[in-house]
């Protein structure tokens, strides 16, 4: 998120901040395989504001699937311990379900996208095939994921989540497939 231009522009980040940011994504290839740690590097750059902001579309981007994965989130809202279990339950759930489109054999309708004719070119066939089955089929597990995960919330719990999402951001530049 924070390699997109709107997102840069919409925190206010500074050159310098700029180049701190491509600096830890262009580091080790072994610290981009801890995510967790690349980002808190990055965070580092960010003043007080400008995290909160990001926590913000953070929020706003993931939904109510953000709050099983952004302890943040969850302290913010009061999530209990057996709701945490739930969602853990809920995204589990997901997993498998999203396991079985990518693992079927169901055809798929989708067209293949220019960058995928070259990965298939490059004799990568079934990974184009479960990528055009995640593209078909993939969006009812997440939905559910969705729509339970904001089910969990208590009324006020729901409210405050509203509320801590901030204004809202143009996410349509994110949504952009590779040419």
């Amino acid at each position: 998120m924070l390699l997109k231009a709107t997102t840069r522009s919409e925190l206010g980040l500074e050159e310098t901040q700029i180049e701190h940011i491509e600096q830890c994504w262009k580091g080790k290839r072994s610290e981009r395989r801890r995510p967790r740690g690349m980002w808190q590097k990055m965070l580092l750059c960010l003043t007080d504001a400008q995290r909160e902001r990001l926590f913000q579309l953070v929020l706003q981007r993931s939904g109510a699937t953000a709050i099983y994965l952004e302890p943040l989130a969850q302290e913010r809202l009061g999530i209990s311990q057996s709701q945490l279990e739930e969602l853990g339950r809920l995204r589990d759930d997901r997993e498998k379900e999203m396991d079985r489109i990518v693992r079927s054999k169901k055809p798929t309708s989708k067209p293949m996208e220019p960058w995928m004719m070259q990965v298939v070119e490059k004799g990568r066939g079934p990974l184009i095939a479960a990528i055009l089955r995640m593209m078909e089929f993939g969006d009812a597990p997440n939905q559910r994921l969705e729509s339970g995960s904001y089910e969990v919330l208590t009324e006020e719990q729901k409210s405050r989540f509203e509320e801590l999402k901030g204004v809202p951001f143009d996410f349509s530049e994110f949504n952009r497939r590779r040419e």
